[in-house]
C-alpha cells in the first residue's frame, strides 16, 4: 500500500503521550519513540501542507526518473530542492520536512553515496537557519537511521562547536537505537562528524565514540574505524 504521507504527517505530528510508539497508517512507525526527556511531538518546525507534498512529490519523481538514469536523477533531485527551498519563507526552517520526506528514498540513501553527499549538502546549507530546537527533536525523537546519520555529518561540515557538542549528547541514546539490528550507520556518522572536523579537542570524544560497545564490539565498526584511521592524517597525529 502506497504511504499515505498525508495521514502520517499528522498523526506523526500529534502528541506521543505516554505511549513507547505510535501507529502510523496500521502499522509500527519505527522513528518515532517517545521518552521522558524527548519531544512530545515530531517536528519543532511548523510547515504547511503544500510545502511537504512539495518535497514528497520532489522525491518521489527522483525515484522514478532514477531507474532510468540515476546521474540525470540526482542532478535533477538537487535543482528541485534548491527551487523548493529557495521559495520557502526564511522563518521557515526546511531540514526537518526535507529529512522526513527524504525517508521515500531510504534505499537510494543507502546503496548511492551520491545521493547521502547531496542530502548532507543541502543540510549542511540549511544549517545556518535551523533551531538547534529542531536538531534536538531530531536527535532525541527520530529513529530514521539514514536521516539521523545525514544530519550528524553535516553537523561535522558545518563545524559548529555548540552544536557538535550537542550531538554528542545524545550519543548514548543513538548508540543504544543501534542495538536493535546490525546497522551501525549512525555511529560512523558520529566518527565521521567528528574527523570531518579536523579538531583536536575531539579526539576524547572520537575515543568515547569507538569505546561505546555498541561500536567496539561491531567487527564491521572497528573495520571501518581502521579505514577512517589510514585516511585520516587528523587522527595519525594521535
Amino acid at each position: 500500500m502506497a504511504d499515505d504521507w498525508r495521514e502520517t504527517l499528522k498523526m506523526a505530528g500529534d502528541k506521543i503521550a505516554n505511549a513507547a510508539e505510535v501507529s502510523i497508517l496500521d502499522k509500527e512507525v519505527t522513528g518515532v519513540t517517545s521518552f521522558s526527556s524527548t519531544p512530545d511531538t515530531l517536528f519543532y518546525t511548523e510547515f504547511n501542507e503544500n510545502d511537504a507534498e512539495a518535497f514528497f512529490t520532489i522525491f518521489s519523481n527522483f525515484k522514478e526518473l532514477y531507474l532510468e538514469n540515476p546521474a540525470v536523477a540526482i542532478q535533477v533531485l538537487a535543482d528541485n530542492l534548491d527551487v523548493q527551498i529557495s521559495a520557502m519563507p526564511k522563518e521557515i526552517c526546511p531540514t526537518e520536512i526535507l529529512l522526513f520526506a527524504s525517508r521515500t528514498v531510504k534505499e537510494q540513501i543507502e546503496q548511492d553515496p551520491r545521493v547521502f553527499k547531496l542530502l548532507k549538502t543541502h543540510i549542511v546549507r540549511l544549517l545556518k537557519r535551523t533551531p538547534s530546537k529542531v536538531i534536538w527533536y531530531i536527535l532525541c525523537g527520530w529513529e530514521w537511521k539514514p536521516q539521523l546519520s545525514i544530519l550528524l555529518e553535516a553537523l561535522g561540515e558545518y563545524n559548529n562547536k555548540e552544536l557538535i557538542d550537542f550531538a554528542m549528547k545524545y550519543y548514548p541514546h543513538i548508540a543504544a537505537l543501534c542495538g536493535e539490528d546490525d546497522d551501525r550507520s549512525p555511529l560512523h556518522a558520529y566518527l565521521n562528524m567528528l574527523v570531518s572536523t579536523q579538531n583536536e579537542r575531539y579526539r576524547i570524544q572520537i575515543a568515547d565514540v569507538v569505546s561505546n560497545p555498541m561500536f567496539s564490539r561491531d567487527n564491521d565498526s572497528i573495520d571501518f574505524f581502521i579505514k577512517v584511521c589510514k585516511s585520516s592524517n587528523f587522527i595519525k597525529t594521535e
